[in-house]
């Protein structure tokens, strides 16, 4: 029986799952088909610490998750005569619209008015000083064509790479997330966080180990950019299309710093 596996580790709000490779087995880049690296992408500008108002810009891409096992995704513009309007895909007090338009998005967020303790939004324990900031964080958005009587796709800022060699694989996933805090505030995870689980997928043993390293965030009133970035390395027993176990090791860093990689915003409709 044939199976897929998810290199990547996660499962992106988007709705998209990935491995990398090429047609020999080879390492994958992130761009064109077949994943070829393809011509250079400009990051859209990160925001200066304690921004009141957020102005998202920048090509906007569609993606093919590809039909094949190990399959890298595809990322090609978005097609220049359709639109979509983009809203917060959460209840934060923020009633501003975007638009894609032309290939390109524009969104400009003002300040939200429904705030929540910094610590909700983390899954793993924090401190945050003063503990009694509150905050929200933007992750992703929603996307509606004209027409649709509701949301119908996501949009997230985004890289995403892979390449698997023999019965090796490694993957990078980076995501560049917004965040406003109602006061100059410091997030810090003092030790390293780790995870590990093993379960079952299509009668394969998969055992995974994942760690968040220890951060220490400054942030200023206002908005601010958070890069988050996942190297996965691992191996597996057998073929990719019949193996019988994966044994897989994630870390993800977390950090104010641009990480250096080609982001993308990449749009994403739930229907297709």
């Amino acid at each position: 029986m044939r199976k897929t596996m998810t290199v990547v580790g996660t499962v992106l709000v988007l709705g998209l799952t990935f491995a990398g490779c090429d047609n020999n087995g080879g390492g994958g880049g992130n761009g064109g088909a077949g994943g070829g690296g393809g011509a250079a992408v400009n990051n859209p500008p990160v925001p200066a610490p304690g921004t009141m108002e957020l102005n998202l810009t920048g090509r906007v891409y569609s993606v093919d998750s590809g039909g094949g096992f190990f399959a890298f995704p595809t990322f090609t513009p978005f097609p220049s005569e359709q639109t979509r309007t983009v809203t917060i895909s959460d209840d934060h007090g923020i009633d501003e619209t975007g638009t894609i338009a032309s290939g390109q998005l524009n969104f400009t967020v003002g300040t939200p008015t429904s705030l929540r303790p910094i610590a909700e939004s983390w899954s793993y324990g924090i401190t945050v000083d003063p503990p009694t900031a509150q905050g929200i964080t933007l992750r992703s958005f929603r996307t509606q064509a004209p027409g649709d009587t509701f949301s119908s796709g996501g949009l997230e800022l985004i890289h995403m790479s892979g390449s698997v060699r023999g019965n090796s694989f490694s993957s990078e996933l980076v995501q560049r997330e917004h965040i406003f805090v109602d006061r100059d505030v410091i997030i810090r995870l003092a030790q390293d966080f780790s995870e590990t689980w093993t379960y079952t997928e299509d009668d394969s043993t998969v055992n995974r180990t994942s760690t968040t390293r220890a951060f220490t965030l400054t942030l200023r009133e206002g908005w601010n950019a958070i890069h988050f970035m996942r190297v996965s390395i691992g191996t597996f027993v057998g073929t990719i299309e019949n193996f019988t176990s994966v044994t897989q090791a994630s870390t993800t860093t977390i950090s104010t710093a641009d990480p250096g990689r080609q982001l993308r915003w990449v749009q994403s409709d739930w229907y297709d």
